[in-house]
């Protein structure tokens, strides 16, 4: 089955789908791994998985929070992991699986990207007037707001190990029109 399953066509477009895979491993332990399969359906991504781990002397045993890609990005928010590997799966790679950890072990929780990081003594800006270029924000706001940080380790392995290929980070603002401005 392997890479025929997840490339022969029934008429639905072929997608990353992300989850959670539980397995016994080569030597029979249980382990969890978070993966993304190129496939076509949900049951697809069962087939495809369970193909690609006997050709790994391991055994499928059952997967869970299995969605396309866009929409398990949706529900669990972004998730620098689960994004690198959907990236990995194609045609021609139709399976990408993180490093498992022992099933027994406490499931780490998705990482988190919502840093919350209270600045103090912040001034607003005032009319800047003769200040040229004048300031989007605060200066004592501008490496929080604009500053790119180090990548973490998931990050790198999710971009094939290399600091360069993690892409920088943009900065978004929501404004509320209905809010007079004085």
């Amino acid at each position: 089955m392997g890479k025929t399953a997840a490339t022969k066509g029934k008429g639905k477009a072929l997608s990353a789908y992300l989850g959670h895979i539980h397995y016994k491993d080569a030597e029979g332990k249980d382990v969890i791994a978070r993966g993304a399969v190129w496939c076509e359906t949900r049951a697809d991504f069962d087939a495809v998985l369970e193909a690609h781990l006997a050709d790994q002397s391991a055994s499928f045993l059952w997967s869970e929070e299995v969605h396309e890609a866009t929409d398990w990005l949706k529900k669990h928010g972004h998730n620098g992991l689960m994004a690198g590997l959907a990236r990995k799966v194609d045609g021609m790679v139709p399976v990408a699986l993180s490093e498992p950890k022992a099933a027994h072990d406490e499931t780490p929780e998705d990482e988190s990207y919502l840093i919350i990081e209270e600045i103090e003594n912040v001034e607003p800006l005032d009319m800047q007037m003769g200040v040229y270029p004048k300031l989007t924000v605060p200066a004592a706001l501008q490496e929080a707001i604009f500053g790119q940080p180090e990548p973490t380790e998931a990050e790198i392995e999710a971009a094939g190990g290399n600091a360069e290929n993690v892409p920088t980070m943009g900065t978004y603002a929501i404004l509320d029109a209905a809010c007079p401005i004085f």
